[in-house]
């Protein structure tokens, strides 16, 4: 919570609770093994309080309430030091993604209210699967018990089928093809929908922490998806159980700003999926890289992201699926890399810089380095190396970050000489992106100094004529003569 002034924060402000959860038992249970070690049992015995200042059966917003009621209920005085307690206790849960904290002002009756926003704790699959989450944990409590704790929460797979081969067949029945629950598309019900969204809570639920970007969901696709004429029903129906595949789409829809109608033409393109069902990624891309560049030159770009930006707008989030959370990739220290000039004033925070290099597709991130459109020779350059040299964002966006930070020449001969260096050293990852071009900067100093210090040629000494000298005396005239005879002989 960032208090500047203590008096902004005293028992007489007033405090709301607003959730759209319940705890699961599993919830708890990460609360109290997982999240206890890292924040302390003071702040996981705040946020229990928070929470249940809303019965556990509802969801929305608590009763306005004077902070003087938490002070007591946590045993605190309402002086400098508990104020300071309490602001620490909601910064741990802040931090670790467990509570939202703003300060809103009430023009009507001219006061400040804080609302207290609770976020629901991730789930083991979840949790394990973010870099830094785990790697405090593992400081907080060691390797062991991290690997303990995780096979507290995961139950293993039957004896008799671990490590066999299984055929399995899939025999779900989706709901369009259940006869009873066959829905009448033309009747809209305006009465009802009215009804509920004046008993909803004021305001829209909040999207999850992280998820800035538009989804495609598994619903999106398969509603308007021409089932009965397309050869690929089968496969894309299996997409609702591969969330794998799912995340590939959906990291491809973002990419290039697709329509959800245009993910549904590709699904329906030939190719697309293999003999197995597996989606081919790399066709798929680059099917969805040839519409994002046709309306480019169509001039429809503009006009098509604006509608979606209003449609999103006009709808209500759902509740999030926990598989939708993207993996972010951790970056080490050591590969840290400098915020340039240019973008100083819009992130100078070099952890957030090094997780935008890391984990943003090359399109977004070559967006921030132009105040207006990109070129479109850098565009395609940036392009040509993503799609048809398979080279990965993540090594894109480093090769991004050395031209602008270094002021490097933007011209297509001097970025293909630089991509050409990684795609024949096979640089692949992050990592070695950095250290390759850190390296080839120390190279390219030395040489210099080098360059500077080197010595100049000698002079070589040249033989000249010198009419000036003494004559030979007949003695050494007749030696000569005898000497030219014998080698005459010879």
């Amino acid at each position: 919570m960032r208090i500047t002034n203590l008096h902004y924060f005293t028992e007489n402000h007033r405090y709301y609770i607003f959730r759209d959860f319940s705890l699961s038992p599993v919830d708890a249970k990460m609360l109290s093994l997982v999240y206890q070690p890292v924040v302390g049992a003071y702040a996981v015995s705040l946020y229990h309080l928070l929470y249940q200042q809303l019965a556990g059966d509802k969801l929305g917003f608590s009763k306005a309430e004077q902070l003087r009621r938490l002070f007591l209920l946590m045993n605190v005085e309402p002086n400098e030091q508990g104020r300071k307690l309490m602001i620490e206790q909601t910064s741990k849960l802040e931090a670790m993604g467990l509570l939202i904290t703003k300060h809103r002002y009430v023009v009507e009756t001219d006061e400040y209210v804080y609302e207290f926003e609770l976020v629901r704790p991730l789930s083991p699959g979840e949790y394990f699967k973010v870099p830094h989450l785990m790697m405090l944990l593992r400081d907080k409590v060691g390797k062991f018990a991290v690997i303990s704790l995780k096979e507290e929460f995961f139950a293993p797979e039957p004896d008799e089928f671990m490590g066999r081969t299984v055929n399995t067949e899939d025999l779900s029945l989706a709901f369009y093809d259940f006869e009873p629950f066959r829905l009448n598309a033309s009747m809209i019900d305006a009465e009802l929908e009215q009804a509920l969204s004046e008993v909803s809570p004021a305001r829209e639920t909040p999207a999850p922490a992280g998820l800035a970007e538009q989804r495609i969901e598994y619903s999106d696709i398969i509603f308007h998806f021409p089932r009965a004429s397309s050869g690929n029903t089968r496969f894309v129906e299996n997409l609702k159980y591969d969330h794998g595949q799912m995340e590939t789409i959906n990291y491809i829809f973002n990419k290039y700003r697709l329509m959800k109608a245009d993910i549904r033409d590709l699904l329906d393109t030939d190719g697309v999926f293999s003999a197995d069902g597996d989606l081919m990624g790399d066709l798929l891309q680059k099917k969805a890289n040839e519409i994002y560049r046709q309306r480019k030159r169509q001039g429809e770009y503009t006009e098509r992201s604006l509608r979606r930006m209003d449609a999103a707008s006009d709808q209500v989030d759902g509740d999030g699926d926990e598989h939708g959370v993207p993996e972010e990739h951790f970056v080490a220290k050591e590969f840290y890399l400098p915020v340039p000039q240019m973008l100083r004033s819009q992130c100078d925070n070099p952890d957030q810089y090094n997780m935008f290099v890391r984990n943003l597709p090359y399109t977004n991130f070559l967006e921030k380095f132009f105040p207006g459109a990109v070129p479109k020779y850098i565009e395609d350059t940036f392009e040509k190396l993503n799609v048809n040299y398979k080279m990965p964002d993540e090594v894109v966006n480093v090769l991004i970050h050395y031209i602008s930070y270094n002021k490097k020449s933007w011209t297509r001969s001097y970025i293909d000489s630089i991509a050409a260096s990684l795609l024949g050293k096979q640089v692949e990852t992050f990592e070695d992106a950095v250290q390759h071009l850190r390296k080839g900067a120390e190279d390219g100093q030395l040489k210099g100094k080098k360059r500077a210090t080197k010595a100049q040629k000698p002079n070589l000494k040249v033989v000249q004529s010198d009419p000036a000298g003494d004559a030979l005396s007949d003695e050494e005239m007749e030696k000569m003569l005898l000497l030219a005879e014998r080698l005459d002989r010879k």
